[in-house]
Formats: C-alpha cells, sequence, structure tokens
C-alpha cells in the first residue's frame, strides 16, 4: 500500500508539474500579446475586451462542466478580484514601458514579498536565511530595474507595485473558502477585471480596434484563460516543493520574445539581477522545504 501511494503522488505531481509548465507557457503568451496590442488602443478598452473575452470562455467551461456558481460574491472572492483587477491596470502600464524580460524578473520577486507578508498576515515565522534570500532578492530587482540619479522610471515603480500587489492577492487566496470552487474565482476575477477596464474605458474614451488588435485580444484570452486553469490545476494536489521552481520557466521565455520581437537584450547588470532573483528564489524554496 505504501508503494502504492508513493506511486500515485508521484503520478500526481508530474501531472501538476506538466500542467503548470504550460501554464508559464500560456502566461508569457498572454503577455507578449498584450504587449504588442497596447499601443493600438486605450489601456481600459484592452483591460475590458481581453477580460470580457476570458469571462465568456471561462463562463461556458464552468457551465460545460456543470459547475455552481453559488458564493461568487463571498467577500473573500470579491476582494481577490479587485486586487487582481488593479493588478492588472498596473501590468499593462508596467510592460507597456519596460522590455518583457525585466517586467518579468521583477515580477519573479512576488514570492519572496509573499514570505514577507506572510510573517505579517499569517503570523510565519521566517529564519535569517530566508531574510537573506529576501534581501538578495531585492537587491536583484535593484539591477533589473536600474534607477537612474532621478530614481525609479514610472514603468519600474509600476512593476514593482504589480509585484506588490501579487503578493497582497496569493495571500488573500489563502483566506478563499476551501469548498469555493476554483473555476468560480477565476471566473469572478476575470468579470470584475473587465468591469474594472470598462470603467476606465468610460474615462479615456473607445475607439474601434483593428481586426489585427481583436486577434491580439482574443488570443491573449484563450491564452490567459488557459494559463489561469492551468495554474489552478497543476497547484491544487501536487506537492509545492515539486512544482514552484517551474515558475521561473517564464523568465527565458519572456528573454526569448523580447529579443525576437522587440530586440530587446538585457545588459549585464540587469543578467545579474535577474540571476539574483531566480537564486534567491529557488534558495528560500529550499529552505522552506527542508523546515517542512
Amino acid at each position: 500500500m505504501a508503494i502504492q501511494h508513493i506511486a500515485a503522488s508521484r503520478e500526481i505531481n508530474r501531472h501538476g508539474m506538466r500542467a503548470i509548465i504550460v501554464a508559464q507557457m500560456l502566461f508569457s503568451m498572454s503577455d507578449t500579446l498584450v504587449k504588442l496590442s497596447a499601443p493600438l488602443m486605450p489601456s481600459g478598452e484592452l483591460i475590458a475586451i481581453r477580460g470580457t473575452l476570458g469571462t465568456a470562455i471561462l463562463f461556458l467551461l464552468a457551465r460545460r462542466e456543470g459547475g455552481s456558481l453559488k458564493g461568487a460574491l463571498h467577500p473573500v472572492v470579491l476582494l481577490r478580484a479587485v486586487l487582481e483587477g488593479v493588478t492588472t491596470l498596473l501590468f499593462l502600464v508596467a510592460i507597456n514601458g519596460l522590455p518583457i524580460g525585466n517586467y518579468t524578473a521583477i515580477m519573479l520577486s512576488s514570492p519572496l514579498m509573499i514570505t514577507a507578508l506572510a510573517v505579517v498576515a499569517l503570523g510565519h515565522q521566517v529564519g535569517w536565511h530566508r531574510w537573506l534570500a529576501i534581501a538578495v532578492g531585492f537587491v536583484g530587482v535593484l539591477l533589473v530595474a536600474q534607477p537612474s540619479a532621478s530614481g525609479f522610471s514610472s514603468a519600474a515603480w509600476f512593476a514593482i507595485a504589480c509585484a506588490m500587489l501579487v503578493a497582497v492577492r496569493d495571500i488573500v487566496t489563502r483566506f478563499v473558502p476551501s469548498t469555493m470552487p476554483s473555476m468560480v474565482v477565476t471566473l469572478m476575477t476575470s468579470l470584475v477585471t473587465a468591469l474594472m477596464g470598462g470603467g476606465m474605458a468610460g474615462i479615456q474614451g473607445i475607439i474601434r480596434p483593428s481586426p489585427y488588435a481583436m486577434l491580439l485580444l482574443v488570443l491573449a484570452a484563450l491564452a490567459i484563460s488557459g494559463a489561469n486553469l492551468g495554474l489552478i490545476m497543476g497547484s491544487r494536489k501536487a506537492d509545492i516543493g515539486a512544482i514552484a521552481p517551474l515558475r521561473y520557466i517564464g523568465m527565458p521565455m519572456a528573454l526569448v520574445s523580447g529579443w525576437l520581437i522587440w530586440n530587446n537584450i538585457p545588459n549585464v547588470e540587469a543578467m545579474i539581477g535577474i540571476t539574483f532573483i531566480i537564486g534567491s528564489g529557488l534558495y528560500a524554496l529550499h529552505r522552506e522545504r527542508l523546515r517542512a
């Protein structure tokens, strides 16, 4: 029985790892498509269209699976959805003003921020090894953001704020009732984001998107919907220690797309910073596994 249990656990982990790899590929694809479409229309309209398309896709999937939308208006679910909506607004400004590789590197610091926030929000104990990893990770963020004499660029500030809100969102996610279906949480996130984008579009104004822009947004909506579902599928049962390092797969993909599409090649300081961020994140994960 013990051998069968171990074999089953390994198979679950393998399924989870495959789901996370696909999710990270789709996240990187979505970021690239959004960065391509950002100059083509107002940001509020972009968010509203992508969010509406994503909501429709997720709703159809939920109905096909026979899932109930009961509990969709739970306060924690709504709070998480609002945080995701604000994060999306910050993301659009950040990725429009930074090379996609630099943006992705800054976003990879969010797990370190989660560790720091967990001390305050969840009462977790963090030893000096992980505090050191957090400090090294933030040094990496500085090397990637590369502030000038006048400080960070506005896009870098938006990226850092985006990473911080992602950390807060993930802390809030821990308080979502365990009985709440993941599809409902994802669907409400997409719906609230679309509504916030629509409100922003009402202020900025709306233009008629070109067929090319609509194609980019349809593909981005499909990619982000598939990425979120893959993330949920991979995270629910698999060992966190097995799947957590796979989130860094998005980094080389972002660097490749930045090079091929925009001819963005990070300088030496940024590459050192990326190494610091990834290395500190993996070390913090290693310490957490030892502690467990």
